[in-house]
């Protein structure tokens, strides 16, 4: 049953990849339209927890964050959206507590996020699929339309439930030694909240696992810049602890130890070092949010000369960004 149901997919998405280039003005229903006709013979109310895997486009592999850490299943964002939204395409009802429109689930996370703060965000959800063994012990086929079993008037279930667990930072580097994080309530989506003990969290930072209340916030501090892994940690009521982890740069520059380490400012002599590479600090004179600009460059000479002949100058004030609000200052901070 369930290799006839993924050659079916497999196929269907095949033909969606194809089409896309030619459709990518128009939104493309050709999955949901055939994968709904599939399940059409399934009485939807008999799914336990509204949430169907089987019927899903599958953008994140959801056993692969059933609540063990491994090296591969590491979160981002993009990781938890992809799940988050396979959540969503496995709904067989539209009222599932926890999700929410996908554009919702964006806006609320974006709105949240400010300066000097990682705002985290966190999802819990039971959900239903076949057993392995589900046709044709539990489930009929009538010319490709799955439908349910009845043996003697008894419904056979074909269903077992598994779950997700996962927590995700927006960004992956953060440039500072110190933080605060926190995971609103707003940002905790859930179909078993009644089923949740606590969240704990460790932040690699020698304090262990620090018990996390919705909302709540904590200010972080590490001693040195390095990567650090987050693991995040969930009790549940019957004392089962699921996990799940990611990582994040914490990126300084380290300071300087003495005043040899620029050569000179910009109206002293040229002065160049052991590598021919004389390094020129300045500062801007308008300074934004009360920081100066500054600068350092380092030009190395055509012909040790301290003479610049036909310099190419590229200059680069994009600031897409990659390092989020979290970092006041964007790329700027390079």
């Amino acid at each position: 049953m369930n290799k006839l149901l993924f050659l079916g997919k497999g196929l269907l998405l095949l033909c969606l990849f194809a089409t896309h280039f030619a459709q990518s003005q128009t939104i493309n229903t050709t999955y949901k339209t055939q994968i709904n006709a599939k399940f059409a013979g399934l009485d939807k109310t008999k799914i336990p927890t509204k949430l169907l895997i089987n019927q899903a486009m599958e953008f994140a592999e959801l056993t692969d964050y059933a609540g063990e850490m491994s090296a591969t299943n590491f979160t981002t964002k993009g990781k938890f959206t992809n799940i988050y939204n396979t959540l969503l395409m496995s709904r067989v009802q539209s009222n599932v507590a926890g999700l929410i429109n996908p554009n919702a689930f964006k806006t609320n996370w974006d709105n949240l996020r400010e300066p000097n703060k990682i705002v985290l965000s966190g999802l819990f959800f039971k959900y239903n699929k076949f057993k392995t063994n589900a046709y044709p012990n539990f489930l009929v086929n009538n010319n490709d339309v799955i439908t349910d079993k009845y043996v003697n008037g008894v419904w056979q279930n074909p269903y077992i439930d598994q779950h997700v667990f996962a927590i995700a930072s927006p960004i992956f580097v953060y440039k500072s030694l110190s933080l605060q994080v926190t995971l609103p309530a707003s940002l905790w989506h859930t179909n078993q909240a009644t089923s949740v003990q606590s969240i704990a969290i460790d932040f690699a930072n020698g304090a262990g696992y620090q018990t996390m209340t919705l909302g709540q916030v904590r200010t972080i501090n590490y001693a040195t810049a390095g990567t650090y892994e987050w693991k995040y940690k969930l009790t549940l009521t019957n004392n089962q602890i699921l996990y799940s982890h990611s990582k994040i740069l914490i990126d300084v520059e380290i300071p300087p130890t003495n005043n040899t380490t620029i050569n000179r400012t910009i109206n002293q002599p040229c002065s160049q070092d052991a590598f021919g590479i004389d390094k020129v600090e300045f500062y801007g004179t308008r300074p934004y949010l009360g920081t100066a600009n500054q600068a350092i460059l380092e030009i190395d000479y055509a012909s040790n000369d301290c003479v610049i002949r036909k310099p190419l100058f590229v200059v680069e004030g994009f600031d897409g960004g990659l390092l989020g609000v979290e970092n006041e200052l964007g790329e700027v901070q390079y």
